[in-house]
């Protein structure tokens, strides 16, 4: 069995910046309280009678908290598996990572695919998601990945390719794959449609007592027609279907 010492002379070290996820994770987990705490109680407590203005904005508010939510699982939970030494070694017969729980390495002529993503457009928030990935395969299964967050990310990059015989993908679904987080942004967006279709429902009836003289009687009434109701039936089934697609392919980015 091959241990570390068998892949060679250590030709570059590329430590993986873990701080910058925990930052990232504990910032989008503040957005996330900070939006998705207040949203939520007004969305319990809000009368039946609120504006339409008022579902959007609250709609909104779930939503953006949901996401950064999302956002901070995701950068914390990676953080935490990496922990505070991760690094990936070049070495003269193959590569090898360390991470808080193992190290693991293999030879060179194990590698069978290599996928190299970048987002459409740098942004803070992708440069804080790590700015795209690369996705090593080998033959036994296991995977390597890394990304922005790992020291000279484009010089481990070349030692990949200049040692891989076969073709660098960018991606199997690139144009999709690429827009990585703008992903979570079009799932904030069809979750906010969402709630507010939801809340616009939930308070389109109310009763209205008139006096006619004789005595009072109660009157329901509904903001909302029976083709809006429709309307609304269609944009949620559509709104679930966006969200979910958004989510798949926002996971999808990140393999």
């Amino acid at each position: 069995m091959e241990t570390i010492d068998d892949f060679g002379t250590v030709l570059s070290t590329h430590r993986v910046n873990n701080k910058r996820r925990l930052v990232t994770g504990f910032a989008a987990l503040a957005v996330g309280a900070l939006f998705g705490v207040p949203g939520v109680l007004l969305l319990i407590t809000v009368d039946d009678t609120v504006s339409y203005a008022a579902n959007r904005t609250i709609g909104v508010a779930v939503g953006i908290g949901l996401v950064g939510l999302v956002i901070a699982a995701m950068s914390l939970s990676r953080a935490i598996r990496g922990g505070a030494d991760e690094y990936f070694e070049v070495r003269e017969h193959g590569i090898v990572h360390a991470t808080a729980r193992q190290v693991r390495g293999w030879t060179w002529d194990s590698i069978s695919d290599v996928v190299i993503s970048r987002p459409v457009r740098e942004t803070r928030l992708s440069r804080g998601l790590g700015n795209g990935r690369s996705l090593v395969s080998f033959d036994d299964g296991n995977k390597a990945r890394f990304d922005g967050t790992a020291a000279d990310r484009e010089a481990l990059e070349a030692a990949i390719r200049a040692r891989f015989p076969g073709v660098v993908r960018s991606d199997r679904l690139d144009v999709l794959r690429r827009l990585g987080a703008w992903w979570l942004a079009f799932a904030a967006v069809f979750l906010a449609a969402g709630i507010w279709m939801v809340v616009t429902i939930a308070g389109s009836k109310s009763e209205q007592i008139v006096d006619n003289g004789s005595g009072s009687t109660a009157i329901e009434i509904s903001t909302v027609s029976d083709a809006g109701y429709a309307w609304l039936a269609v944009g949620l089934v559509v709104c679930l279907a966006g969200l979910i697609t958004s989510l798949v392919l926002y996971s999808a980015s990140r393999r």
